[in-house]
């Protein structure tokens, strides 16, 4: 991870007004959905095997972007086989446990929600509409084919909304997240409640980090105004 400054933390009561969400192995349990399809779409096509230590290595640009750095030539037919592979198997993934609940209290307490995701407009919108939480969110950013604008999509939500930086937090799941997180000045939380582990996520020294939802719905109640 790049040197930046040192996180800002929204620790008083009050003091927090938007919560950004990242949306894979964050809100929503689709790690292995997501590295099921790369890998089966990239044996499929090209007859490679992708390792998820390569495959991580590569993310930032979303699936189109991903996909044409592995398979420059057949990229069109693997980004075919990849959706055609999440379609069919939605009905595995849903909502963390507890998550839900973090939505719907946040909301009541009328602090602003947005998603920032590393995923393409198509299937962000597949999987959100499949759980059905798209209602809540103020905004939805998406990712590029061309690099990782995730810190761009932060600085946007963040902007539209009209807020400090210090009153706002990103939540999620890997070390691109907290790095986007500081980026955009915003308070990163690292979230390890996925069963899933999608290669390793070093959480550097003064970020708040939650092995359970429930842990950080304490975190969050003691934050906003009642």
């Amino acid at each position: 991870m790049n040197q930046l400054k040192t996180p800002q933390i929204v620790d008083e009561p009050g003091s927090l007004y938007g919560v950004i969400f990242d949306l894979d192995g964050t809100l929503v349990d689709t790690v292995r959905l997501f590295v099921s399809a790369y890998k089966y779409a990239i044996k499929l096509v090209t007859q490679q095997e992708i390792s998820e230590e390569k495959l991580k290595s590569l993310l930032g640009p979303n699936e189109i972007g991903v996909i044409k750095k592995i398979a420059p030539e057949q990229w069109d037919q693997c980004l075919v086989a990849f959706y055609q592979y999440e379609k069919e198997h939605l009905d595995s993934i849903n909502l963390f446990d507890g998550i839900l609940d973090v939505v719907k209290f946040l909301k009541s307490k009328h602090i602003s929600l947005g998603i920032a995701t590393g995923r393409g407009e198509k299937h962000s919108s597949l999987i959100i509409d499949h759980v059905n939480i798209e209602t809540y969110f103020d905004c939805i950013k998406t990712g590029s084919e061309w690099n990782s604008n995730k810190a761009r999509s932060i600085t946007e939500i963040t902007k539209t909304w009209g807020y400090k930086n210090n009153s706002v937090i990103y939540v999620g799941d890997t070390d691109h997240d907290i790095e986007a997180s500081l980026q955009a000045n915003v308070t990163p939380i690292l979230a390890s409640w996925s069963q899933a582990k999608f290669g390793k996520t070093e959480c550097p020294p003064r970020v708040k980090q939650f092995f359970e939802v429930r842990e950080f719905m304490k975190w969050i109640e003691k934050r906003v105004s009642y």
